[in-house]
């Protein structure tokens, strides 16, 4: 074992730096100048920052107690703690801040470095990802010969996945879970190998049970896993394991218990129940259901399509293997671990499929769990070799994995459309008049630093004089690096007027990407997860601008 150790530290220290590399764009993407009012890749990555700013502000972990901003779980908000350290550190290193109270002028008008540290932080944890799939098929319960290439081809794989890369990019609660979910299937196979470390690792088991409802508390789902490992220690009689077992639930309840209290506004609103404890304050219900033939016909479909397109090969494998296995009779030999993964793959598909509202991303814990499940399958129903065929699988898929990544880095390097096809020009009208006003027909504000008689003429159209972040930014000092664009707003459903016509500069009218039926309109970047060979040509499916004066 030990001549493989050297090699093993630098296959993974180059791997590591490939990924860190190839999530650069995606990890930098709309982060310059950016102000607080807008996020590109997705607007969810704003919410645990809110909430670690909360922290930092009250310089107290209790600071997040219903804070509103915060509609995931306080854990989530502690990881991004992080990420406004560093940025505090380095503008306070390079002497653009001096104090504390500076920092928050900053942040309105460039949270871009917030942004990028906490995106750094999800790649991370996307690599401990990689890590753990790598440690569990390195253990003696899945890897019986020891043979060193299957945790590598396991670990090729899941890094390769499509959208695991794509969601390792972004400060998602999506990629925390679904790594969580790794980590606890690895403290599992531990369980049933490490006799005298049994009673850590059930506290570890807890900490990331608890740890995953703290963060999202759609966590809980994905502890189905269990369910198969239950079943087989009643039926073998194990009941120390079962015991143990018990003692585990009390942890977890006792941490749910302490996840609640910490954030309830979090818990209360994911499952609809905010109204009732506000006095009629907006909910966020879990499911909102159409008809059930509605709901057949577009989100099973439509989740069914993604897991199938997304790992077309995968998928293919799965089906000769199982024909392989019944013609074989190899089946029983694929023990209760395969169903292991299986279960919150399966949970995680079905729960998502009676939601009305369909995004890609919802099947990413789907998806890696099936890959580790046919992983499983494979190494325990054929031990001792691994045949020429599933090598050429392996390589198939993970060539068919980088040139969707390869599209998908390019994409993230063009930047936000908005940046690349309207800021130019409305920097040129403004350095050839810099008095100019400019009209554009869009719901929300372009990311960048706007004139204050524009911010103020936004806010007062809109009735946006309510909320905090828009009452600072009028009183807030613009960034003196920034030149501010004089741009006003009118929202899609209001027409243009010839008085419009004759009272601003340049009239600019918004277009969001056409994507076709099928994709959520907030989401028009999931047709990239539906239909990957669109990649080739993303310009197309991004939005436009019809400049009318």
């Amino acid at each position: 074992m030990e001549q493989f150790r050297l090699p093993t530290i630098l296959l993974a220290t180059l791997g590591g730096l490939l990924w860190f590399g190839l999530h650069i764009p995606a990890i930098l993407y709309g982060t310059e100048h950016t102000p607080l009012h807008v996020s590109y890749l997705t607007a969810d990555e704003q919410s645990p920052i809110n909430g670690a700013l909360h922290v930092l502000q009250s310089k107290s972990i209790l600071g997040l107690q219903n804070q509103h901003t915060l509609y995931y779980g306080p854990v989530f908000a502690l990881i991004a703690v992080p990420a406004a350290v560093l940025d505090f550190a380095y503008r306070y290193v390079i002497g653009e801040i001096s104090q504390p109270l500076d920092y928050k002028d900053v942040v309105v008008w460039h949270w871009g470095g917030i942004l990028a540290w906490a995106r750094g932080i999800a790649v991370l944890i996307g690599f401990l990802g990689i890590y753990a799939c790598f440690t569990l098929f390195s253990t003696k319960t899945l890897n019986l010969t020891g043979d060193r290439r299957i945790p590598w081809l396991a670990a090729s794989l899941l890094a390769t996945n499509y959208l695991y890369f794509e969601y390792s990019g972004a400060f998602r609660h999506w990629i925390i879970m679904v790594v969580l979910l790794l980590w606890q299937f690895v403290v599992l196979v531990w369980i049933l190998e490490k006799e005298n470390h049994r009673r850590w690792l059930w506290v570890g088991q807890v900490l990331l049970t608890t740890a995953a409802f703290g963060i999202s508390y759609l966590g809980l789902l994905y502890q189905v896993f269990w369910i198969p490992v239950l079943y087989t220690w009643w039926r073998e009689r194990a009941w120390v394991y079962l015991r143990e077992f018990g003692y585990h639930l009390i942890g977890v309840g006792g941490g749910l218990i302490l996840m609640v209290l910490w954030h309830p506004y979090g818990f209360m609103r994911t499952f609809g129940l905010f109204r009732f404890a506000a006095g009629g304050a907006e909910a966020a219900p879990v499911v909102a259901t159409g008809s059930a033939l509605h709901t057949l016909l577009t989100s099973f479909g439509y989740y069914t399509q993604v897991i199938i397109i997304n790992n077309a090969v995968l998928c293919g494998a799965i089906l000769i293997w199982l024909l392989w296995c019944l013609r074989t009779k190899y089946l029983p030999q694929v023990r209760y671990l395969f169903f292991v993964p299986l279960f919150p793959a399966v949970a995680n598909h079905m729960f998502f499929g009676f939601v009305a509202h369909t995004e890609s991303r919802h099947m990413l814990p789907t998806i890696v769990c099936l890959l580790i499940a046919l992983l499983i399958g494979y190494v325990q129903a054929r031990p001792t070799s691994i045949s020429s065929r599933a090598y050429w699988i392996v390589i198939a898929a993970i060539g068919i994995g980088l040139v969707q990544i390869g599209g998908f880095v390019r994409m993230m390097s063009y930047g936000p459309p908005e940046r690349v096809l309207m800021l130019p020009q409305i920097h040129a009208w403004q350095e050839a008049d810099p008095g100019t006003s400019i009209l554009l027909v869009k719901n929300w504000p372009i990311g960048y630093v706007h004139t204050r008689v524009a911010y103020a003429d936004y806010i007062s159209r809109y009735n946006k004089s309510q909320y905090e972040l828009w009452q600072h930014i009028l009183t807030a000092e613009p960034p003196k690096d920034v030149v501010p664009i004089n741009v006003y707003y009118k929202h899609y459903d209001e027409s243009v007027t010839q008085e419009d016509m004759q009272h601003y500069d340049h009239v600019v009218i918004h277009h969001p990407p056409e994507v076709g039926p099928g994709i959520a309109p907030e989401s028009p970047q999931d047709i990239f997860d539906l239909k990957p060979w669109t990649l080739g040509r993303f310009t197309d499916y991004q939005e436009t601008y019809t400049i009318l004066k």
